[in-house]
């Protein structure tokens, strides 16, 4: 295994240590940077990588941007009110699970 310290420890190892974590920050920031060099023509508009990697606030990158954070919002709303039958289930009806004998606020 890599030592500490190194993309590939936190990428591969699954190492959380700070220096692993800052190694990571470093690659993914000097990958952004890299992809921001090239030139805009090669910008994806009208997805969701344009917005986030490349930073592009053109209408059609901030539609499709705003129709993909509704969905997620919807995703965890749906899994936030999800209810289960009290059966089989341990006494304390599992955490942020809504059940017919502990119910959620």
């Amino acid at each position: 295994m890599s030592a500490h310290g190194t993309y590939s420890r936190y990428n591969h190892g699954r190492c959380r240590c700070v220096d692993c974590k800052t190694a990571n920050a470093d690659y993914h920031g000097n990958l952004r940077s890299k992809l921001r060099l090239r030139p805009l023509a090669d910008v994806p508009h009208g997805t969701t990588g344009g917005y986030g990697n490349w930073s592009c606030r053109c209408d059609d990158c901030c539609a499709v941007h705003r129709v993909a954070m509704a969905a997620a919002y919807a995703r965890r709303k749906a899994a936030r009110h999800v209810t289960v039958p009290a059966e089989g289930l341990p006494p304390f009806g599992g955490v942020g699970v809504r059940t017919e004998r502990h119910p959620l606020p």
